[in-house]
């Protein structure tokens, strides 16, 4: 099963790539079109903090963006994103030397490519530095965990059940569903009086997802808990761990 996820990630790599080859020698023809024209002053500026604020916007909310697009379109939505901003940047750095060379450097003309530059370092420094993922795990769970806590007391009251007693999957009512994505499914797994409950947070391929894990023995969950591959693991609360496997 892994060799088979090995495949599949490296196959998906390689669409990804081209994708982005495609996309960024569009992105090209198209900004070079739109620079010809007498608004490029405009328009420069105009895509540099649009596609900042959608790079913060993506970093904010990839989890969602990933529930909603999946996790095989998500990527290409980012590229292309991140096509758009660099292509700016680039365009702008070009025609910044540009106006240095042919005008005084003393002269003001060449601050309206300086602007999307400024806007572009700014951008980067603000997504190396907050830590989005963290922050959107954090929020999440603290946003959620009254929700969480009901359904597991649900899952041991015996209001949700699935066929089996050991790992299954337990469809959540309409109104839970967004607790777990992918599919508003949870894992469960009843084990020596001990009962476990798996939130997605991602849902990836195979063995690759991660989620918040309620432990009734409040013990640390094992590597290959539900059948995962368990990398990270981070105590949120007491019975309550956010885990990743891939």
């Amino acid at each position: 099963m892994k060799y088979l996820a090995y495949i599949i990630n490296h196959i998906i790599l390689l669409v990804i790539i081209a994708t982005l080859v495609f996309v960024i020698k569009h992105i090209f023809k198209v900004t070079k079109k739109l620079l010809s024209s007498p608004k490029k002053f405009l328009i420069i500026p105009s895509a540099s903090v649009i596609s900042s604020l959608l790079i913060i916007f993506i970093n904010l909310y990839r989890w969602d963006l990933i529930d909603l697009f999946t996790v095989f379109f998500e990527p290409l939505l980012e590229l292309a994103i991140q096509g758009i901003f660099f292509a700016t940047l680039i365009f702008s750095i070009r025609y910044l030397i540009l106006e240095l060379r042919t005008n005084n450097y003393r002269e003001l003309k060449s601050y309206r490519f300086m602007v999307p530059i400024f806007i572009a370092l700014l951008t980067f420094l603000i997504t190396i530095q907050i830590p989005f993922n963290e922050l959107s795990i954090h929020n999440n769970f603290e946003k959620h965990y009254e929700q969480r806590e009901k359904v597991v007391t649900m899952i041991k009251g015996g209001e949700l059940n699935s066929n089996s007693s050991t790992n299954n999957f337990i469809q959540l009512p309409p109104e839970y569903e967004h607790l777990s994505r992918g599919g508003g499914k949870v894992m469960v797994r009843r084990e020596d009086g001990v009962i476990k409950v798996f939130f997605f947070t991602f849902r990836g391929i195979l063995d690759s997802f991660s989620g918040f894990m309620y432990s009734s023995d409040n013990q640390r969950p094992t590597r290959n808990e539900f059948n995962g591959d368990f990398k990270e693991f981070e105590k949120f609360r007491e019975h309550w761990f956010w885990g990743a496997s891939y």
